[in-house]
């Protein structure tokens, strides 16, 4: 059957109030019943033969690759319809790749969710997905259906196009070219390869080409640092575009490249990286059981339990933790997570002449989170989370270990996050110290993120809760600025855009005067790559000199996603840091033993090293890592042996590969 005309549609919908999707359902149903109603029957033309039922396929049952004969390299450019700029992909495919796989395929590359359906449209063919074939209401006629063909049967020639449609309701429309045919050489892989691409698709029901316009003057609104309504701030919200969203930014090419190589393989073929066909990961790098030998002690956290936070044991407060709560309940009630999010970092001068950095989180519907970051070292930490996008996974999870802030998260008084006998003992404080903890943003939380340590502790030293409570009375008087302005520039919260690694960024410095509190304006720092170097006295290096140097060593220190000693006394626990190696010439992996803490963690964590290094009888001629911290970790080492030490700019992947493997492993 053809498809419904738009204008018919149009019609029905004006008349009735329906929706697209309910329009267009009810004239196929309505269509289907006149077309085999008797009138139309004794009229219709007779098949000959007997088609028998076509296959019923599911989600994951269907053809990826048709068998053909001749099997050419197609260059295809896919672009969406209606949107300046344009919004495109480009990429290689072999032509037998069957219509169901490429349309697959296409969801997750353009970026949309796979949350509707859609359809290719060649002339007056279309193309289906599988669905209709389970729903007798769709079902009404001898549908093509994108399992049966494949994109050579529709694509012949350079420079012709099919449409695909995704989502009948928003209509996003999809130009599919062919912008070359190419012959694949002997042996050559018929694989999906990503060639290149511009910007991100909208946000899913967003209302179509006009209604994602509407989303895009609003987020315009807001960059220009004018106040919106609480209205205009949840539609943004709610389609999760935050104040720094940028189709152009956002748009991630080395996710299209996996989703390139994810789509390649048939399902009956092997899917494993190409270093490591024919052998798993442990296996290829020449792994045993004796990798995590020192560590199998270790407690490792189960992913999915409920991780305390609070107090390492009971809870003890002050009349100085007091103040910091009563402050705390005051924040909460100015919500300045409606006004600023993350990237409206601002800073606090001190009594004694340093900064504390401020960064609120919340602002994208997250749990609400006001974090202090003690001197430039300690504003290291928000500058590495902002890469978290662009790390592999162990690497963003090693970067929290490395954290050393503190937070005041506003927890719901139903949430799992919370220690319930803290709790317990914080909803008594509340009563007794006449303070309500309401069912949202119910009550504050105040932890301490310490470097090596993998839980959060509560704040309760001294000295840590008097530079809390003087950078918090200053948050406070600037959140109270913000609910009084319509225009934040005015406030020194101007671009909007996220600090950056180089630093140099000028925002908002509350200073306290005996007249009361001023706002002038402060650069921030940038992101070191100068960490501290980890030396050893001469006497423990001495033997060392005595050994042979051959071969090539990747190394990367990190720490494992788990911890050593109680969970129950959580200020004596803390993060296995190893230093991981691969030996170049035979990709054999190996790693320190974890030590116990002490006052010189990372020292003994070299010195874990010479163990290793005197069990295997010979030093490496040189070490390469890819990060600098591990440079400077073995710096001082490799200079007083003689080790040639080297900082690749990019990353080493049999080291990424190997420490996402830990990770994934110890999960």
């Amino acid at each position: 059957m053809s498809k419904i005309p738009d204008d018919l549609l149009q019609t029905v919908m004006q008349m009735t109030g329906m929706s697209r999707k309910e329009a267009e359902k009810e004239l196929t149903k309505s269509m289907s019943e006149m077309l085999n109603s008797n009138i139309f029957k004794a009229q219709a033309p007779q098949k000959k033969g007997k088609r028998g039922a076509k296959p019923k396929y599911d989600q994951v049952n269907y053809p990826h690759f048709i068998p053909s004969d001749d099997i050419r390299k197609y260059t295809i450019r896919v672009s969406l319809k209606g949107i300046t700029p344009v919004v495109w992909r480009k990429f290689e495919c072999p032509s037998n790749i069957s219509l169901r796989h490429l349309t697959e395929f296409l969801i997750l590359l353009m970026g949309w969710k796979n949350e509707h359906l859609n359809h290719i449209m060649q002339g007056q063919n279309t193309y289906y997905v599988p669905y209709y074939q389970h729903d007798p209401e769709l079902d009404w006629g001898d549908h093509r259906y994108q399992e049966e063909y494949m994109l050579s049967d529709l694509l012949r020639e350079k420079g012709k196009t099919i449409r695909w449609e995704y989502d009948f309701g928003d209509s996003w429309m999809h130009e599919i070219r062919l912008s070359s045919i190419d012959e694949y050489k002997k042996d050559e892989p018929h694989d999906i390869v990503f060639k290149s691409g511009k910007r991100v698709c909208p946000p899913e029901d967003c209302g179509g080409v006009w209604g994602y316009q509407e989303l895009l003057e609003l987020h315009e609104k807001r960059k220009s640092r004018k106040r919106l309504t609480s209205e205009e701030k949840e539609r943004l919200e709610w389609y999760g575009i935050d104040k720094d969203y940028d189709p152009d930014e956002d748009f991630d090419e080395y996710m299209c490249m996996d989703i390139c190589d994810d789509f390649s393989w048939d399902e009956d073929n092997d899917s494993t990286p190409i270093a490591c066909r024919g052998k798993s990961p442990i296996e290829h790098y020449g792994m045993g059981d004796e990798l995590l030998k020192g560590v199998e002690d270790a407690e490792i956290i189960d992913e999915d339990a409920t991780v305390p936070v609070g107090s390492p044991s009971g809870f003890t407060t002050s009349p100085l933790y007091d103040e910091v709560l009563h402050l705390a309940f005051r924040l909460r009630e100015l919500e300045p997570w409606l006004d600023l999010d993350d990237s409206d970092v601002y800073a606090v001068k001190m009594q004694d002449g340093s900064e504390i950095y401020i960064a609120t989180m919340g602002n994208a519907g997250g749990m609400k989170d006001v974090q202090f970051y003690d001197g430039a070292e300690s504003f290291q930490q928000y500058l590495s989370f902002l890469k978290g996008q662009e790390m592999p996974h162990f690497e963003l999870m090693d970067t929290h270990n490395w954290a050393n802030y503190v937070s005041i998260v506003f927890l719901d008084n139903m949430n799992d996050a919370a220690d319930p006998e803290n709790y317990a003992h914080l909803r008594q404080w509340a009563n007794t110290h006449d303070e309500t903890i309401l069912p949202d943003c119910g009550y504050p939380f105040i932890q301490r993120y310490r470097t090596h340590r993998y839980l959060s502790m509560m704040l309760n030293d001294e000295q840590g809760l008097l530079r809390l409570k003087e950078a918090l009375e200053a948050v406070l008087w600037l959140s109270q600025q913000l609910l009084d302005a319509d225009d934040f520039t005015t406030l020194g919260f101007v671009d909007g855009k996220y600090p950056t690694e180089k630093g140099g960024k000028v925002v908002p410095l509350v200073i306290k005067t005996p007249e009361g509190y001023k706002l002038e304006r402060t650069k921030l720092p940038g992101l070191s790559k100068n960490f501290p170097t980890v030396t050893l006295p001469e006497p423990e290096l001495q033997p060392l000199r005595f050994l042979q140097k051959s071969g090539t060593q990747y190394c990367r220190l990190i720490h494992l996603p788990g911890f050593i000693g109680s969970e129950d006394d959580r200020e004596h626990s803390y993060s296995a840091l190893v230093l991981v190696c691969i030996n170049k010439n035979d990709d054999r992996a190996s790693m320190t033993e974890a030590c116990e803490m002490s006052d010189d963690y990372e020292r003994d964590t070299l010195r874990q090293y010479i163990n290793k290094v005197k069990s295997e009888g010979h030093l490496p001629q040189r070490i390469i890592t890819d990060h600098p911290r591990t440079y400077s970790f073995l710096k001082h080492f490799c200079q007083s042996l003689g080790i040639i030490l080297e900082l690749k700019r990019t990353r080493i992947p049999q080291l990424t590969r190997l420490c996402s493997y830990l990770y994934e492993m110890d999960e």
